[in-house]
């Protein structure tokens, strides 16, 4: 089972409908990650159509901390991803928003990233990206962003800038990849 924490995001039915083709999944808004149980195997950070701020940033690392207390593997997207990195000291730059496909550049080996080519095409959707946090592993990158996609492998965390729901068959795989991480069904890299 995948614990999917929705932050607020228009397309949280693509989502959804992805993760339900590799196993079963329930939802929950962010600000209610401190009702849930622990009967799941990973969690996704969905993408989110707002902005990060000084404001609202301890808000958010707040919720993610909460989250990582499970110690279950974790995928941030988009949004998610930028919550991830900031809830590790990563540094937020604001961009303008952008919603385009980016040619990305896979950068490290990745248990997330197994069975595609070394650049691919994916949709991206931000307003902003951020630095590696201390203790992750770039993984992907492009011309548009350096932080594409990251990862902390012994704790199981990893983030992507880019959609994967949004991004045909080469983001199918990434969340598929996650799920088996999640299931302790994935070789190690």
């Amino acid at each position: 089972m995948i614990l999917v924490v929705d932050c607020g995001y228009l397309h949280i039915y693509e989502l959804e409908n992805l993760v339900d083709r590799y196993d079963d999944y329930f939802t929950v808004a962010l600000f209610d990650v401190g009702s849930i149980q622990a009967p799941f195997d990973g969690i996704i950070l969905s993408n989110a159509q707002m902005v990060l701020n000084e404001q609202n940033i301890p808000l958010y690392k707040d919720k993610v901390t909460h989250l990582l207390n499970f110690k279950k593997p974790i995928l941030g997207i988009g949004f998610g991803h930028l919550l991830l990195g900031v809830t590790f000291d990563a540094f937020y730059t604001p961009q303008n928003f952008g919603s385009d496909s980016y040619e990305i550049a896979l950068t490290s080996p990745s248990p997330l990233l197994l069975r595609l080519r070394e650049e691919l095409s994916l949709i991206k959707d931000n307003t902003g990206s951020i630095s590696i946090p201390p203790g992750f592993e770039l993984i992907a990158s492009s011309d548009n962003c350096i932080n594409e996609g990251m990862q902390k492998i012994e704790d199981q965390l990893y983030g992507v800038q880019f959609l994967p729901e949004r991004s045909g068959n080469q983001g199918a795989v990434i969340i598929e990849n996650f799920v088996n991480i999640s299931l302790k069904k994935v070789p190690s890299v």
